[in-house]
C-alpha cells in the first residue's frame, strides 16, 4: 500500500512540552534559556485594553511582573539557565529599568480598543509601539538590555502567577504547533 510519514511530534512529546512550558517550576527556566539572545527567536505581544486604562497602569504591571521574576531568580537555584541572585543587581540593569519606565513618562490615556505592541528581537531589544484607536502606529522607544523584554516576557510565559493563564496557554499550543517536525521527517512508517 501507500506509505505515509508521520511529520508531527508524536503524541507523547506533545503532551511533554506542553506539560513543561505550563508547569510553574520547568516553565520559568525553559522559558528563560529559549529567551536568552543567540537563540534566534523574534516575538512580540499585541496588548489590547479591555477597558480604558493609562500608560502609567501598564508600565506598573509589567514592572511588578519583572520584579517578581527578578525575586524568583533570586531565590533560585541558578540551574542550567545561569540565572540568580546576581543578574539583576548591575548598574546596568536599574539604568535599564529606569530607561523603560520613562518611556511611558506623559503618556497619558490607552483607552478600550487601542494597541499597544511590545516587540522583542533575536537580541533581546525591546520595542514598544502604541496606536490609538483608528490612529497610526508610531514608535515610543526602544530598551537594548536583553534582560527587561525577557522579563516581561517571562511575565507572560513562565512561573507561577503569570499576567493571563489563558494567554499563556494559547502561546503554549502555538509554539507545540510551531515545533511539529518538518515535512519529509521519518519518525515512522505507516503502511
Amino acid at each position: 500500500g501507500a506509505r505515509r510519514f508521520v511529520t508531527a511530534l508524536i503524541p507523547g512529546e506533545k503532551d511533554t512540552l506542553r506539560s513543561r512550558l505550563l508547569d510553574p517550576e520547568t516553565s520559568l527556566e525553559l522559558w528563560n534559556d529559549l529567551l536568552r539572545p543567540g537563540s534566534g527567536i523574534n516575538s512580540a505581544f499585541r496588548i489590547v485594553p479591555t477597558r480604558s486604562t493609562d500608560f502609567q497602569h501598564l508600565r506598573d504591571g509589567w514592572v511588578r511582573g519583572m520584579t517578581m521574576r527578578t525575586r524568583e531568580a533570586a531565590t533560585s537555584r541558578g540551574g542550567a539557565s545561569g540565572s540568580g541572585a546576581g543578574e539583576f543587581e548591575d548598574e546596568a540593569f536599574a539604568a535599564s529599568m529606569a530607561q523603560f519606565n520613562s518611556l511611558f513618562g506623559g503618556r497619558g490615556k490607552a483607552p478600550k480598543g487601542s494597541v499597544v505592541v511590545l516587540t522583542r528581537d533575536a537580541a533581546g531589544k525591546l520595542g514598544i509601539m502604541y496606536q490609538g484607536v483608528g490612529g497610526r502606529m508610531e514608535g515610543y522607544g526602544e530598551v537594548v538590555d536583553e534582560r527587561i523584554a525577557r522579563l516581561i516576557w517571562l511575565g507572560y510565559l513562565g512561573g507561577k502567577n503569570v499576567s493571563s493563564e489563558d494567554a499563556r496557554r494559547r502561546i503554549v499550543e502555538g509554539v507545540v504547533d510551531l515545533v511539529e517536525r518538518p515535512v519529509g521527517t521519518v519518525v515512522a512508517k505507516v503502511e
